[in-house]
Formats: structure tokens, sequence, C-alpha cells
């Protein structure tokens, strides 16, 4: 009997799309910064459409954690619950009427919405505890984004800073060039950061086995404040002809936060791998 109700289970289950869900959090200082609005509010009514398979939640405010002014309700289409859609989905997530949430909204298709996952909109049991988007509010009157250095995937997504001039041929007066047999002899490993433009602040060696390379961390936005990189030198003869080149370049692609315009200051972790007759880079490895 036990095997029968198994076998009908997973004959229940294969008829509905199953995903995994897996997604990164931003920084609550980079979401807050991209969000227009940022509040908390309590579900106070939720209405299925006739084929129930979206429902309209509406939110009554209960206080703005941006400084811009803002209205006392919002609504939100968000897709029905599994059991309605038939859709089970590991990423399936509901809100509930009486539910207090903390909510991170953003645009798209010109309208506001928010999400659960892969975002800091989450729902919260005790609203007259402190929140950490409280302090934000109160530091972001002084808040300065060039103060601080980004990279991936410690701070999110970005797409990996490159070179504007041809990195393979500055490399490839090395190509042919005996380092010795080791992988260590033929491996190089350099952080460069770059401005907001674009121009390089600095390049170096950096030691794989430090999991925070030279980072300073404001403990209030969770970001690493900038301060110039240490020179480092290098171990191999590989890394110091590497570096080298490297430092020839005096421009990079800029760096924005991930679906946005908002250039950032960035420490770009790079690999250098020497093989027989060719140099491999790799432009984010951490």
């Amino acid at each position: 009997m036990k095997h029968l109700l198994l076998i009908c289970l997973l004959l229940i289950l294969s008829q509905h799309e199953v995903r995994a869900c897996q997604c990164d959090v931003p920084k609550k200082a980079l979401e807050f910064i991209m969000a227009p609005d940022v509040f908390l509010a309590k579900a106070v009514s939720k209405n299925y459409t006739e084929d129930k398979q979206q429902y309209t939640i509406r939110f009554e405010v209960i206080r703005h954690f941006k400084k811009e002014p803002h209205k006392k309700y919002y609504e939100f289409t968000l897709a029905s619950e599994g059991e309605y859609t038939g859709a089970f989905d590991s990423c399936d997530w509901n809100v509930e009427v009486g539910e207090v949430w903390v909510i991170y909204t953003y645009f798209r298709e010109e309208a506001l919405r928010f999400g659960y996952n892969c975002s800091n909109s989450r729902p919260i049991g005790d609203i007259t505890g402190h929140l950490e988007e409280d302090r934000l509010t109160a530091g972001f009157e002084n808040f300065d984004l060039s103060d601080f250095i980004l990279s991936a995937p410690l701070d999110g997504r970005f797409e990996p800073s490159q070179p504007e001039m041809d990195i393979d041929s500055l490399l490839s007066t090395y190509y042919q060039k005996n380092y010795g047999e080791s992988y260590a002899e033929n491996i190089a490993y350099v952080v460069a950061d770059i401005d907001t433009t674009g121009t390089v602040l600095g390049i170096t060696y950096w030691d794989p086995q430090d999991k925070s390379p030279q980072l300073n961390l404001d403990l209030l936005y969770g970001l690493n404040r900038y301060h110039p990189i240490e020179e480092k030198e290098p171990r191999t003869e590989f890394g110091r002809d590497v570096i080298r080149e490297l430092k020839k370049i005096e421009t990079w692609d800029p760096v924005c936060i991930e679906g946005t315009s908002i250039p950032v200051r960035y420490r770009n972790f790079m690999q250098f791998h020497k093989k027989k007759d060719s140099i491999i880079a790799h432009y984010r490895i951490r």
C-alpha cells in the first residue's frame, strides 16, 4: 500500500513543473539605492481573479524608509499559489492578509513591483522591533556611493570589467616563455581597482588564500569603504610579467550596478594561467 501511495504521488508531481530556486539576495544598501520606494506595510486585502491564476494584494503603509513623498496604499498583482495554478515551484511564495512586510520595490514593464526571492523584501513578525532599514534611512542622509568599492560576488552581480586595450597582444610576448613545470609557476593572481569612469586606480598581486583581501567593511551598509590597494610583490616570475603588462593599461570597462546605469568603483579579481602556447585570462574568479 505504501508503495502504491508513493507511485501515485510521483505521478501527480510529474505533471507539474518543479524548479529549484537559487539566487543571490543583493546587499540591502544596494537594493535600497535602486528601489523607487522601501516601506513597511500591512496586507489589508487579497482578491483573486476569476480564474484564480492571480491575485491583487493591497498594502497599507506603516512607514516609509526613503525620504521622498509616497502613497499610503500600494497594490501589487502576484501569481497565485500552486494549489490554484497547478505549478508547484520551490520559488513559490505568497502574501496573506494581516501579514506585515518590509518591501523593496522596482519597476518592470512600467509597473511598480516587488518580489520575495532574490530580494530583501520579507515578512516580519514584530513591527515594534528595530529594523536595519531604519538605520539605513538615517545613514543614507550622508551616504555617498563613491566612498565604497564593490566586487563580485561579495556585493552582488556585475559584468566583469575588462581592459579596453587588447590584453592578448600585450601578453603574447610571453606565450613561448618557459616559467617552469609546476602549476604554481604558471599561475598569476591579480587585483585591479577601477573607478567609475574606468580609470585604473591600482593593480597588484593578491593571495587566493586570503578570503577577504584588503577589505574595509562598513558595518552599517555592509559595503567596503574604498582605500588604495597595497602593492604586493608577485611570488612568481610569471606574475611579475603579467602585472608589468597590465600596468600599461590606463582604462577598463566601467562597471554599473546590475540592471542600472549607476557606475561604481570596482575591485576586479583576476587569474592568468600560462598554457603551452597561450595565456588564459579569467576576469572574475571570486
